[in-house]
C-alpha cells in the first residue's frame, strides 16, 4: 500500500467552505471599490448644486431651484452684495417698491406746486376784489351813460318824425340820432369791458375753490402712496432674504 492511499478522503464540505470564503472576499472587494468610486464622485456632485444664495459667476444668468426661477446678480437689500443665485420674485418686489417710492415723490413735486399757485393767488385776492368793485363803479357809469345816449336817440329820432326825415330839421335831429347811437354803443362797449375786468379779478377766488380740491386729491394720493411704500418695503424684505 502506498502513502497516498493513507492520506485521509477531502470531505466535500471543506471545498464548499473554502468557495464560500473567496466568495465572500470578492464580495467585500467590489463593496469596498463601490465605496472608493462613491466617495471620489460625491463631492463633485456636491459641488455643482446650485444653492439659493450661493455666489455665481455670470451675472443675469438664470437657473432653476425647487421649481423657481433664480438670477445671478446683487441682492439689492444687501450692502455691498456680490453676485450671487437671487430669487426672481426679489427683483419684481425691488422694482415695484423704487416705482411706488417714485410715484410719491412725482405726488409730493405736484403738491408743492398746487401750493405755491395757491398761495400766489391768495396773495392778490384782497386787492383784486378792492379793483373789481372798482370796475363795478365804472361799469356803472358807463351804463347810465349808454342808457342816456339811448334815451337822447329816441328823442332825437321823434323830432325826425316830427319835421319829416328829408326837411332840414329832420335831417338834423337825424344826425343828432346817428350821433347818439354811436356813443351808445361806445358806452355799451366800455360796460362790458369793465364787467370783464371785474368778473376776472373775482374769478382768481374760484380758481382759488378750484385748486385747493386739486390739492386735496393730490394729498390724499401721497398718503395712499406711503402707505404702499410700506406694504412693498415689507414685500421686498421677505422676498429678498438672503438665501430664500
Amino acid at each position: 500500500m502506498c502513502s497516498s492511499d493513507l492520506q485521509p478522503p477531502r470531505i466535500r464540505g471543506t471545498v464548499l467552505q473554502e468557495d464560500l470564503v473567496f466568495k465572500r472576499s470578492n464580495f467585500v472587494i467590489a463593496i469596498a471599490l463601490l465605496l472608493v468610486a462613491g466617495s471620489a464622485y460625491a463631492p463633485a456632485t456636491a459641488a455643482t448644486k446650485v444653492k439659493a444664495g450661493a455666489s455665481c459667476t455670470k451675472a443675469n444668468s438664470t437657473t432653476k431651484i425647487s421649481g423657481d426661477i433664480y438670477l445671478c446678480t446683487k441682492n439689492p437689500l444687501v450692502k455691498n452684495a456680490k453676485l450671487t443665485w437671487v430669487w426672481t420674485g426679489c427683483i419684481s418686489a425691488n422694482k415695484q417698491y423704487n416705482d411706488s417710492v417714485a410715484r410719491l415723490a412725482s405726488l409730493k413735486t405736484a403738491a408743492a406746486t398746487a401750493q405755491a399757485k395757491i398761495d400766489e393767488l391768495k396773495a392778490g385776492v384782497a386787492g383784486d376784489e378792492a379793483k373789481a368793485k372798482e370796475f363795478d363803479a365804472k361799469a356803472a357809469v358807463a351804463k347810465t351813460k349808454q342808457d342816456n345816449a339811448l334815451a337822447e336817440a329816441a328823442a332825437n329820432a321823434a323830432k325826425v318824425t316830427q319835421y319829416g326825415a328829408t326837411s332840414d330839421a329832420g335831417k338834423a335831429y337825424q344826425k343828432n340820432v346817428d350821433l347818439w347811437n354811436k356813443n351808445a354803443n361806445t358806452y355799451g362797449l366800455a360796460l362790458k369791458n369793465f364787467q370783464r375786468a371785474a368778473a376776472a379779478l373775482r374769478d382768481k377766488a374760484a380758481r382759488i375753490d378750484k385748486e385747493q380740491k386739486q390739492l386735496d386729491l393730490n394729498n390724499q394720493s401721497i398718503a395712499a402712496a406711503n402707505v404702499e411704500i410700506a406694504s412693498n418695503n415689507d414685500t421686498q424684505k421677505q422676498a429678498c432674504t438672503p438665501g430664500l
